[in-house]
């Protein structure tokens, strides 16, 4: 499920294996930016001792991380360092690689680096 949340989308339910989430992204300068994204677990998994939801995440195609490992059901910011953007419009997609990955996404922001 999508709701609106403070001007952007927030997903409140968890992903069922192969379901995509497709965002558009527009970028002031095309160049290397840090991808910030507001999220949490929505109930337990046990991953490698971690709570984890394993995700291919792409931006224009260009896989940018697989596994986001997360440590529990607080909201909490998660970093992606070096995510290429082009100017102007970019699309990035959040495919869920296992069943009922149990994760709430809410914002989301792109901090160019220097």
């Amino acid at each position: 499920t999508f709701r609106d949340a403070n001007g952007g989308i927030r997903v409140t339910n968890a992903f069922p294996q192969g379901e995509v989430l497709t965002v558009p992204v527009n970028a002031p300068a095309a160049g290397k930016y840090t991808m910030v994204f507001v999220a949490r677990i929505a109930y337990s998994v046990e991953f490698d001792g971690n709570l984890a939801a394993a995700f291919e995440i792409k931006m224009n195609g260009n896989a940018v991380a697989t596994t986001v490992t997360m440590n529990g059901n607080s909201w909490a910011d998660y970093v992606i360092a070096d995510v290429d953007l082009n100017n102007g419009a970019n699309t990035l997609t959040l495919k869920a690689l296992a069943d009922n990955n149990p994760v709430n996404f809410d914002a989301m922001k792109f901090i160019p680096k220097a």
